[in-house]
């Protein structure tokens, strides 16, 4: 499963207009199909998937930006970079499960035996999507956010902390370690 799932999901959504009640069920829906296209995904090098990201402030964000391009009567505006905020929060705070163990030992380690804990540093930035006259093509508007998301996951960074095997085991016991990551996938 891909973001293939999440842009129609959202298409099928978007155009059906009777169905967009509020600008917080449109959050609702944009922050829940985010979280299950990013549930299908894991970290790229040692595919651990999110635990518990922070999806109530990346709503929140959503809700907002729809409320100020509301406020837009006519010209260019920048809804899809204030979704991209939403995205970002999205991963602020957020948690990897521990489990796989990650495959690259922890800075001067030989192997590691287990992970204590799984975060996320760094949300990650969104790129600048530019501003865009407002459309009533739905497809448009999700190939440029998709294509957004998709660059946004190369950005974010964390952290697993584990108990790692050095040099001189099993003399020198298992110790905590340090192993850092960078990107999220979302599979094809």
């Amino acid at each position: 499963m891909s973001l293939e799932v999440f842009k129609t999901n959202m298409l099928m959504y978007m155009q059906n207009q009777s169905a967009i009640k509020s600008h917080d069920a449109f959050a609702k829906k944009l922050t829940m199909e985010y979280d299950m296209a990013i549930r299908r995904g894991y970290q790229t090098i040692n595919k651990v998937m999110v635990q518990k990201p922070n999806t109530e402030l990346m709503e929140n964000m959503i809700k907002i930006a729809g409320i100020i391009a509301q406020t837009k009567k006519s010209g260019l505006h920048d809804i899809i970079n204030q979704y991209g905020k939403g995205i970002e929060m999205y991963w602020l705070g957020a948690t990897l499960y521990q489990f796989p163990v990650p495959i690259i030992p922890a800075i001067g380690a030989f192997q590691n035996i287990m992970t204590t804990s799984a975060n996320v540093t760094n949300p990650g930035k969104f790129p600048d999507m530019k501003q865009q006259y407002p459309t009533t093509n739905s497809k448009s508007f999700i190939d440029m956010l998709t294509l957004g998301i998709q660059i946004h996951l190369l950005s974010i960074e964390g952290t697993y902390n584990t108990i790692s095997m050095y040099p001189g085991f099993p003399i020198v016991p298992p110790a905590p370690g340090i192993v850092k990551w960078t990107g999220y996938t979302i599979p094809s």
